[in-house]
């Protein structure tokens, strides 16, 4: 009994440590994944965002509901370029838990 109750309570433990991720496939070989994770970008505020390419390469950037909840509005980091952001409709997104 006692080992049922641990792996029950083990379970349980794990599951509520799952996060959740909002993904987009933006484009053929790249997608919009948004994470309900602070951001770590200087001089952004949001969520964590990351557009992903299937070669590995990707862009950090910050998150944040817009419109009512209907959109959000993901500010990228760029160095070169201050001001750089994309706006996007929330029902595009799926919700993945990990």
């Amino acid at each position: 009994m006692r080992t049922l109750a641990f792996i029950s309570l083990l379970t349980a433990s794990l599951l509520a440590h799952a996060e959740s991720y909002l993904v987009f496939h933006y484009a053929q070989n790249a997608r919009v994944v948004l994470s309900q994770s602070s951001c770590l970008v200087k001089g952004l505020e949001g969520n964590r965002a990351v557009v992903q390419r299937d070669d590995g390469k990707f862009v950090r950037g910050c998150w944040r509901y817009v419109d009512n909840d209907q959109h959000v509005r993901i500010d990228w980091e760029n160095p070169a370029k201050s001001g750089d952001f994309a706006v996007l409709r929330v029902k595009d997104f799926v919700a993945v838990t990990d």
